[in-house]
């Protein structure tokens, strides 16, 4: 007798089930940042700390700026290159001396007088205009003036000897008349820019500045 057995093999089979993952925003994915510009400071500025109450201060925010520079460099070593050639020839001639360091020192005074003048006009003008637009403070406004009137005070002295000796140098070779006086006026105009430089390069405006909004305050 044959017997058969069947034996009954049960297979278990595992099914996997794919999640599908919940589909997020995509900010919430890629995290975007934005660049940060960069920020390059004004050539030649230096940032000053702010002054008492927390109003700051700086005395880059008005300037006459070199063409008004030139201007009225152009327009005082015009009008007194005669005395200052005068006095720079005494200079030359008979030495130091006090008569001729006299004669420069007047016609230093003089030229100086009348750019610091001129000077403080512009920028009256220019700072009236900027307290207006709201740019500025009063306080500043005044500041500015008198440290460009101060300014102009030395710029006027540059631009006078400036002339005088641009006026030396020409009725030397012969030059007069209207080329004279240009030449003279030129030199003049480059002077009275070269002294407003030398003002601001030395820092000594910054501390004028200071010590006038000081006063003013």
């Amino acid at each position: 007798m044959q017997t058969s057995m069947s034996s009954s093999m049960t297979v278990t089979s595992t099914h996997y089930r794919m999640q599908t993952p919940a589909l997020l925003p995509l900010p919430h994915l890629i995290q975007v940042s934005q660049p940060q510009l960069p920020c390059y400071p004004v050539p030649g500025a230096q940032p000053l700390p702010p002054a008492p109450g927390g109003e700051a201060f700086g005395p880059e925010q008005v300037r006459i700026g070199p063409v008004g520079d030139l201007l009225i460099g152009g327009f005082v070593g015009n009008k007194f290159e005669g005395q200052f050639a005068e006095a720079i020839k005494n200079l030359k001639t008979n030495g130091i001396t006090m008569p001729g360091l006299k004669g420069l020192g007047q016609a230093s005074l003089k030229a100086g007088g009348l750019s610091a003048a001129l000077s403080g006009a512009v920028s009256t003008f220019q700072n009236i205009g900027a307290v207006a637009s709201g740019k500025i403070s009063a306080r500043n406004a005044v500041s500015n003036v008198a440290t460009d009137s101060i300014g102009g005070l030395m710029a006027g002295t540059t631009a006078g000897i400036g002339a005088g000796a641009a006026s030396l140098a020409l009725s030397s070779l012969g030059v007069a008349g209207l080329p004279l006086t240009i030449g003279a006026a030129a030199a003049g105009a480059l002077g009275g820019l070269g002294g407003a430089q030398l003002y601001e390069a030395t820092g000594l405006r910054d501390r004028v500045f200071k010590a006038a909004r000081a006063f003013f305050g």
